[in-house]
């Protein structure tokens, strides 16, 4: 077998035997490359030819835009928080090794389609690092900010693609629900300064919230690491460092932003 045919063997093994079939026909789950095409083109605008074109135009206000995009976010998070919760945890899910049904059972396939409409809305959320290049602010597209959205749409694309369902769904539970109200502070503080002023104390604790929410995601994906546990140890051995890493990197801007009383408070959206 030549080197091409082992690649050809090892591709079809890793993107189709070892898939979930019930997704393998839904919207950018069929292989990698529509999903890594739209990252490349994601990190080629925000860190060259978006700054670049901007350079000699006037920045966009976009406050309507992003005022729609902010009640998108709350009510789609909103769903899908509801939707998991019908779903699965308020029925038959436990917070141990919870494993991942692949059959036809509708709840099963619900719990699926609510995967991959989180992948779509994380697809979506890299139109917050658009909005920070038209609006001539690129200092808010910081490494922790692109780091972060690309992790999070790289893993929502292999949750979707392997595990749609089981423990992962926490996961999916605890960020959109997090994500609902950091994103109705977002939109509640976009409407006048006066209610920004007024609840900008506040803004710290959404990122507290959300270390808070890595710190269980670490503590119950390291179950599947236990030998009874049916998920492959390969998922949360490629998870657990990244959401360690994303902790490690949310705090040092925590620590930045809130650590010093005398400094003034970033108002940068990480």
């Amino acid at each position: 077998m030549s080197a091409l045919e082992r690649l050809s063997v090892m591709y079809s093994t890793l993107f189709e035997d070892m898939a979930d079939p019930r997704v393998r026909r839904w919207p950018l789950m069929g292989g990698p490359g529509p999903i890594l095409a739209i990252l490349g083109g994601y990190l080629l605008f925000v860190l060259w030819l978006g700054p670049l074109w901007m350079q000699h135009r006037k920045a966009k206000s976009l406050r309507l835009p992003i005022a729609v995009y902010n009640i998108f976010q709350v009510w789609s998070n909103y769903v899908i928080t509801v939707g998991v919760l019908n779903a699965g945890w308020l029925t038959h899910y436990t917070l141990g090794c919870q494993p991942v049904d692949y059959s036809d059972d509708p709840l099963a396939v619900r719990l699926a389609e609510l995967c991959w409409w989180t992948m779509v809305i994380k697809l979506m959320e890299l139109l917050e690092t658009v909005f920070f290049i038209l609006r001539k602010k690129p200092e808010q597209a910081s490494f922790l900010h692109l780091y972060h959205h690309v992790s999070t749409l790289l893993f929502s694309w292999i949750a979707v693609k392997y595990v749609p369902g089981g423990m992962p769904t926490l996961y999916v539970l605890l960020n959109c629900g997090v994500h609902v109200i950091m994103y109705l502070y977002y939109f509640l503080t976009g409407l006048s300064s006066a209610i920004r002023t007024f609840l900008s104390p506040w803004k710290k604790y959404l990122t507290i919230l959300q270390m808070v929410q890595f710190c269980v995601m670490v503590g119950h994906s390291a179950q599947a690491l236990a030998p009874s546990c049916p998920l492959h140890a390969a998922l949360p051995l490629s998870f657990i460092p990244n959401v360690l890493l994303v902790f490690h990197l949310f705090g040092r801007f925590y620590s930045r932003a809130y650590g010093d009383p005398g400094r003034k408070k970033s108002e940068r959206r990480e």
